[in-house]
């Protein structure tokens, strides 16, 4: 979408809405919202722009974030970059570990690369788990990357059709060599050392 803002100049955003009234969905985008409204300036995170306010009622319907053009890296035609991955895992510890909060749903349909600043940025936040509370079964970021990772290097995205409580990194840990079908910019072993490294 697109909007002119108080100085009149034009901003294209991604306006995110839940056209679906189901408590469950609702309470997600609500969630979503607070969060990213809240959430410090952090160069891998999709920036938050406005609320958007329904006309008659005023009723909050969504809200908008930068738009980044370019698509997401599920597109096995984007090269992946080993900075890209070291940038995801200093996200995910910031969010985990600094803020207490768990994205729980980091996959390469979640990830851009910014085209301006060449930096990798992770957004759909309405998975949020804080603390403890909405925590999921198998969705835990530090799983949620090692899936990234082989999914991104081999293209092979059979694990997702695989419910995420029936998961574990183990069962791409496990595989002795992961067949690389993307350009990368490092040796598979290089990214591999490194994500084993952070896992440990």
């Amino acid at each position: 979408s697109s909007y002119e803002d108080e100085s009149g100049n034009l901003q294209k955003v991604a306006f995110k809405f839940n056209p679906f009234e189901k408590p469950r969905s609702l309470q997600m985008a609500w969630d979503e919202l607070n969060l990213l409204k809240s959430l410090p300036p952090h160069p891998n995170i999709v920036p938050f722009d406005r609320v958007v306010l329904e006309d008659v009622e005023s009723r909050v319907i969504g809200f908008t974030t930068k738009y980044i053009p370019g698509g997401t890296l599920d597109n096995p035609k984007f090269p992946f970059r080993s900075e890209w991955l070291q940038q995801l895992t200093q996200l995910v510890d910031f969010l985990n570990l600094e803020l207490g909060i768990m994205h729980q749903d980091v996959a390469p349909r979640n990830l851009l690369m910014d085209p301006d600043t060449h930096k990798l940025l992770l957004f759909d936040f309405n998975w949020v788990a804080y603390g403890k509370r909405g925590q999921l079964d198998g969705r835990d970021d530090v799983t949620g990357v090692v899936f990234t990772l082989y999914e991104l290097v081999t293209n092979d995205t059979h694990f997702t059709s695989i419910p995420h409580w029936d998961r574990n990194m183990d069962m791409v840990q496990s595989i002795a060599e992961w067949p690389c079908n993307r350009e990368l910019d490092s040796d598979v072993s290089t990214f591999r050392n490194f994500l084993n490294e952070w896992v440990a």
